[in-house]
């Protein structure tokens, strides 16, 4: 998901300066510049009051800044939750059951294997020898 120009609104509220926004992006003040008057120009309103080389948001600007938050919070939500999933193709079992999974989910799900996860599992087990109870 690419957010960079979502970034690029945030770090000039941040910052309160074009110079410093693109330093911290490492882009071009001309091109960080060049961004924002076309997104204003694009919402007909500009976004920022500009005074003496500071920029604050103006109402208009405060919404989209809001907005972009949100957006921001979002997608650092869902790739976290996505990390958070187990790899595909990995089912996590317990050492007792490894035996009888590993087979079970050959034959259901072709080039799926199992996980030894004994560190995590909640049942008590015997001592694992290669899957031999």
């Amino acid at each position: 998901m690419d957010t960079k120009y979502l970034s690029y609104i945030l770090t000039i509220a941040k910052k309160e300066n074009m110079t410093k926004a693109a330093e911290e992006l490492f882009v071009s003040q001309s091109t960080l510049s060049q961004y924002l008057s076309k997104l204003e120009s694009e919402l007909g309103t500009p976004l920022f009051y500009r005074s003496k080389g500071r920029l604050t948001p103006t109402a208009a600007g405060r919404l989209y800044i809001d907005a972009a938050e949100k957006v921001m919070a979002i997608k650092d939500n869902l790739y976290q939750n996505i990390q958070n999933l187990d790899n595909r193709g990995h089912i996590p079992v317990c050492p007792q059951d490894a035996d009888r999974a590993d087979s079970a989910f050959q034959i259901q799900i072709p080039g799926c294997d199992h996980r030894d996860i004994r560190n995590q599992c909640s049942l008590p087990y015997p001592a694992y020898s290669g899957g031999k109870h």
